[in-house]
């Protein structure tokens, strides 16, 4: 799965590189698809399960209820920048899709979803989780 969200972010990145006539705005839309495809069928599962892992881990570790009802709360607390960067990778997105659709200039908005991927994968690190990286504008 991560091999495949790799490959595909780089050919997200290479059609970004070039401009956009006529064929190439279907293009955009093509990668701008496929991107919400593998956030949807790769990037959200994947937290999901370490979410739903860690959590269940956190509560084995606890004696009882009291100490698990405030262990879990602080576990959340520490996913929340994550989900707030999922989300923000999705707001990113489909204004990548309004601009391709609207025949503005993608670029800025596809590199304004890269960021929010970027700033996502740094969030999934905080909670030791490692999501793959654009293989050809890698983040910083």
């Amino acid at each position: 799965m991560k091999r495949q969200l790799s490959l595909l972010l780089a050919l997200v990145c290479l059609v970004c590189l070039v401009g956009c006539s006529p064929s190439q705005w279907q293009q955009q839309a093509e990668m701008a698809d496929r991107v919400a495809t593998v956030s949807n069928e790769t990037v959200l599962p994947m937290l999901q399960q370490a979410y739903d892992v860690g959590g269940m881990a956190v509560i084995a570790l606890q004696p009882d209820r009291e100490s698990a009802a405030v262990a879990i709360e602080e576990y959340r607390k520490r996913w929340q920048p994550v989900w707030a960067g999922y989300d923000a990778l999705k707001a990113a997105h489909d204004a990548w899709q309004d601009t391709i659709e609207a025949k503005g200039d993608p670029l800025p908005s596809a590199v304004a979803a890269r960021k929010a991927f970027c700033e996502l994968r740094v969030a999934a690190l905080s909670v030791e989780l490692k999501l793959p990286d654009f293989p050809v504008l890698r983040c910083e």
